[in-house]
């Protein structure tokens, strides 16, 4: 924009909202401006914000930063170029009607839309391509892979890689439009083992997804999981449909024969639903499991959603989950024979588009606290080496260096 822009002009920089425009878009105006020395002046507090900047041809120009959250309000202004900034999160009435505002000076305007890609059902692979998947003209197409962000730490992508499936990655790193409506698991990345072919000093944790519906509506599950030297071991599954005192007295019995069986080794945690209800229960649930190694792990995000009136997992359960199927396309799960292989494997099957979803979450969560890299620790029992670590939490970059496309 700094470079096309021209004397007088006008020129307005859309975000989804008010705070992803602050946070990406302006930030970055504001970097750039300053390293070429390009910026005038700078009008945060003012009805649109706007930063004033010198020309190419020697004169100034506007730029304008506005929220794309409530499109009507786009209307009315005469402009000669537009950034849609996380263009796939908005609605596109947006494009709509900001292309009608190209119009300043007689002369038709651009217009630049940067995003990651939504998959070939999005509204915005209709702006590159007709029906039939072929170009359509007067647009063109960039790709920027993640890799190829000569701003990042090398090992930025390579990490992100690890943790996503390949689909996934094509999508979030490679900048492709990639349909992600298909099942995240498959059956033949899990190999299976033998109780005894786990190591006895594997590094082990047990995590509970809970309900509190006794005899239909959801499912407590406590998956527990090992690790030892780029493995992971789903060594058993307790899921039922409980009352909270029966799952309580069940998740108990459960710590007593597992520290009976590991001597004492196996770290417990319990998954806190959001609000204070969530807090209680966990609260409830620690007191019962008084004398054994356990904590709660608060969820957060979006966790259902709704799909032909039938409620399923939302975006934060698929994208905890992504960091195990990672690894398990990659060959590092196995799976331990036991009586509760054929529902593990029916609900990770099914995941994200059926109803239950607790031994999913509880996998996710075993999975995510053993990954965590222990500091000061090299590659012993127990501990992540650095080419197999996963952060501890999935944070989806869709700032600058997420893998996008672009439009002009």
């Amino acid at each position: 924009m700094y470079l096309r822009a021209k004397t007088s002009r006008y020129y307005v920089v859309v975000a989804p909202d008010e705070t992803v425009g602050f946070a990406t878009a302006w930030r970055t105006f504001l970097e750039v401006g300053e390293l070429f020395g390009t910026i005038l002046a700078v009008r945060k507090s003012a009805k649109p914000p706007e930063i004033i900047i010198r020309t190419m041809d020697g004169g100034t120009a506007t730029i304008q930063f506005r929220s794309g959250h409530d499109p009507e309000n786009l209307r009315g202004p005469n402009l000669s170029g537009v950034l849609l900034e996380e263009a796939s999160i908005m609605h596109p009435s947006v494009l709509q009607i900001v292309m009608a505002c190209l119009r300043e000076g007689g002369e038709l305007g651009w217009l630049d839309m940067v995003f990651t890609p939504k998959g070939k059902l999005h509204w915005t692979y209709g702006v590159f391509f007709d029906e039939e998947g072929e170009p359509l003209p007067d647009v063109h197409l960039s790709r920027a892979r993640t890799e190829d962000n000569p701003f990042n730490d090398p090992l930025f992508a390579k990490n992100l890689r690890r943790q996503y499936t390949s689909a996934f990655a094509l999508q979030e790193l490679d900048g492709e439009f990639t349909d992600l409506t298909g099942l995240m698991f498959h059956r033949e990345w899990f190999s299976e083992c033998h109780p005894e072919d786990v190591p006895f000093h594997a590094k082990r944790i047990r995590f509970w997804d809970k309900a509190a519906t006794p005899g239909g509506g959801d499912y407590s599950a406590g998956v527990l999981m090992a690790f030892y030297q780029g493995t992971y071991y789903v060594e058993d599954v307790v899921r039922g449909q409980w009352s909270p005192g029966e799952r309580n007295d069940i998740m108990r019995r459960t710590a007593e024969r597992d520290k009976a069986r590991y001597r004492g080794t196996v770290k417990i945690y319990i998954e806190q639903e959001p609000g204070s209800g969530g807090k209680e229960s966990a609260i409830l649930s620690i007191q019962q499991l008084a004398g054994f190694p356990v904590w709660a792990k608060p969820a957060s995000g979006v966790q259902h959603r709704m799909k032909d009136k039938i409620r399923i997992p939302g975006a934060a359960k698929i994208v905890r989950a992504h960091p195990f199927a990672s690894q398990a396309e990659h060959g590092n799960v196995k799976v331990v024979l036991g009586r509760w292989n054929r529902d593990w494997y029916d609900e990770m099957l099914a995941f994200p588009e059926a109803t239950n979803d607790d031994q999913v979450d509880a996998t996710s969560g075993a999975f995510t606290e053993l990954a965590k890299r222990e500091p000061g620790t090299r590659d012993t029992p127990g501990v992540v080496r650095p080419d197999v670590y996963t952060p501890r939490s999935v944070q989806i970059d869709r700032g600058f260096g997420s893998g996008r496309s672009g439009v002009r």
